[in-house]
């Protein structure tokens, strides 16, 4: 009776563990998509696009179930003696996590195409870390399961952020730089105090 407790309360464990996990990436996935999801319908749209582009409709459930296998396999490799025993291989992830999160952002929200090239490259090589790391704990099988299906698709996605700065040069940062804010507003306060000195002769003859 004692035994069948015991593996009940290993087995929630497991599930608990599991889903912390899991969450993580998809936490940080979901944040970057709600605070840039406007610019899809919007800037995104305008830009050109190569033929082989995938349905804006695609990213959501591709990039949940890419975090998912992600979160699954970083809960194997912490399954393996926690994160002192496996620090190396977790850090790796970790590091990987962070070039993807940073990407929506820089692609999206900051219209930089270029830097976001230049992120999504970092990010194709930590996940090659990544995978040869974890396969030094669960095994290379178990690595490209989980984890090959996101490799694939971030090198499509690469070259599809490659394609597409190549196609729009210009699109680069359509935002205005804090100058040229600062210079226009100058500029405006500039005009306004021109128009009201014509008015002032006009006030007084009268």
């Amino acid at each position: 009776m004692k035994g069948d407790i015991n593996s009940l309360n290993r087995n929630i464990m497991d599930v608990l563990t599991w889903a912390a996990s899991v969450a993580i990436p998809l936490t940080g996935g979901f944040l970057g998509a709600s605070v840039t999801a406007g610019q899809i319908k919007t800037w995104y749209q305008k830009l050109k696009k190569p033929s082989w582009t995938p349905p804006n409709w695609l990213f959501g459930p591709a990039w949940t179930t890419l975090y998912v296998l992600m979160g699954s396999a970083s809960w194997m490799v912490w399954k393996q003696g926690g994160f002192a025993a496996q620090m190396q291989p977790l850090m790796i992830y970790g590091a990987s996590l962070v070039a993807n999160f940073a990407w929506t952002p820089l692609f999206f929200g900051l219209h930089r195409l270029d830097l976001a090239l230049v992120d999504i490259l970092a990010l194709l090589a930590l996940e090659g870390a990544t995978v040869h790391s974890f396969s030094k704990v669960i095994g290379i099988q178990a690595s490209l399961l989980t984890l090959g299906p996101l490799m694939a698709w971030t090198s499509y996605a690469t070259a599809l952020n490659f394609t597409i700065l190549r196609m729009n040069p210009t699109a680069i940062s359509s935002l205005p730089s804090k100058g040229a804010q600062v210079a226009g507003e100058h500029s405006a306060n500039t005009q306004t105090e021109k128009v009201q000195s014509s008015k002032e002769p006009l006030l007084s003859s009268n």
